[in-house]
């Protein structure tokens, strides 16, 4: 029995017997968790509820670290959203940042490095002026048109927690998959996401989808990363 089968039992919320006393399981599966971002998911999955007391403990800890972290993004979100909003600008979360808050229980199971935002080609600019003006600062130093589709932008706030924003003018960085949908096309069909605010918005579940499993391709080499195919499982459903 490996860390990845005994994930991938629990996940499917199969009761697997744990077996024995085996420590190296135990930290093997708090890591392979970690590294496949369902820490929070394994955390609440009823089928852990026989695994050992210092395991699900270790689980519980990385929940609550999740949770506190996502709180003060929540806000962080929620204002830059308004803020773009009453500059006139049309963004749509997506990606992880939006599935959270549409198709997960609790916006803390989906862990995620930053938010990515769409916005229409013409408005980067003026999104940009937005972003520096609530503080953030660009991560990226580069630019050109045929070089990257997105700008990454970070605040820390006074609590000393990095609030990362990933701002995309295309769907995707590879040209071959840039053009896939325009942003007029996606905020047509767009459903609004009510726990982030009257100004926020996100894809269609069709969109949400192809979207999800073109990013696994274009920007990860067709990862098995669980935490992107739990996303692909929940869009599905």
């Amino acid at each position: 029995m490996t860390p990845d089968t005994v994930i991938l039992a629990a996940l499917r919320n199969e009761r697997v017997p744990w077996p024995g006393d085996d420590d190296r399981l135990g930290t093997g599966v708090l890591d392979c968790a970690a590294d496949h971002g369902v820490s929070p998911l394994l955390a609440r999955a009823a089928a852990t509820g026989h695994w050992p007391d210092h395991l699900r403990a270790g689980l519980a800890s990385r929940c609550r670290a999740a949770a506190a972290v996502d709180a003060v993004r929540h806000q962080h979100l929620v204002r830059l959203l308004e803020t773009l909003s009453s500059a006139g600008i049309d963004a749509l979360v997506v990606k992880g940042a939006q599935l959270a808050f549409t198709h997960y229980p609790h916006s803390w199971l989906r862990p995620r490095l930053d938010t990515d935002l769409l916005v229409d080609p013409s408005r980067r600019s003026a999104a940009d002026a937005v972003l520096r003006g609530l503080g953030y600062r660009p991560a990226t130093h580069f630019d050109g048109a045929l070089v990257t589709h997105q700008f990454q932008y970070r605040l820390e706030d006074r609590l000393g927690i990095e609030d990362r924003v990933d701002l995309h003018w295309r769907i995707a960085n590879p040209h071959v998959f840039a053009d896939t949908f325009t942003f007029a096309e996606l905020a047509r069909a767009s459903r609004p996401i009510s726990s982030l605010g009257h100004a926020a918005h996100g894809l269609s579940d069709a969109h949400a989808l192809m979207l999800a499993c073109m990013h696994r391709v274009a920007h990860h080499a067709n990862s098995t990363r669980l935490l992107w195919l739990y996303d692909i499982h929940l869009l599905v459903e």
